[in-house]
This record gives C-alpha cells, sequence and structure tokens, in this order.
C-alpha cells in the first residue's frame, strides 16, 4: 500500500476490508481508491476480489498508466474473470 505523498498525479492504492455476508461468513476483500497526489481520497472501489495480488497488479497497472478516473470502474470490471 502506497500511503503520504507521491509524485504521481493519479495514485490507485489497495484496500483490504474485512467483510462479513451471511452466506459466505467472515472474510478480507480488497478494493481500490484513487487519490490524488495529495493523498485526497477521490473514488473507491470496495470488495473487488478476495485475490489480493490481482487487486495489487491492477493498482500498480492503473498507476503506472495514469488511468482517468472516469474509466475506473469499466477497468476493474474488464479486468475481472
Amino acid at each position: 500500500m502506497m500511503s503520504g505523498k507521491s509524485n504521481c498525479v493519479r495514485c490507485y492504492q489497495v484496500i483490504a476490508e474485512k467483510r462479513n455476508d451471511p452466506e459466505l461468513g467472515t472474510y478480507f476483500s480488497y478494493g481500490i481508491q484513487e487519490t490524488t497526489h495529495s493523498g485526497e481520497t477521490r473514488k473507491v472501489l470496495h470488495d473487488i476480489s478476495t485475490r489480493k495480488e490481482r487487486v495489487f497488479y491492477m493498482a500498480k497497472l492503473f498507476t503506472q498508466h495514469q488511468l482517468s478516473p472516469i474509466h475506473f470502474s469499466d477497468v476493474v470490471e474488464d479486468m475481472l474473470p
């Protein structure tokens, strides 16, 4: 996870959340938040996947390519199996 200020204009950071589902029970899920270089959180997608590596890969790609927030939700959806 990234924290504080960085050199990127748009940073995508992984967030880990403990979730509870009546059918599945308690589990950890990973989401992504888009933040500005000043640390302001702009958009958050929760519960993307329980596969931490997949979500870290997405966040890394989105930051490297400075994905526009307009496409954030659609690209996440397209990348899921």
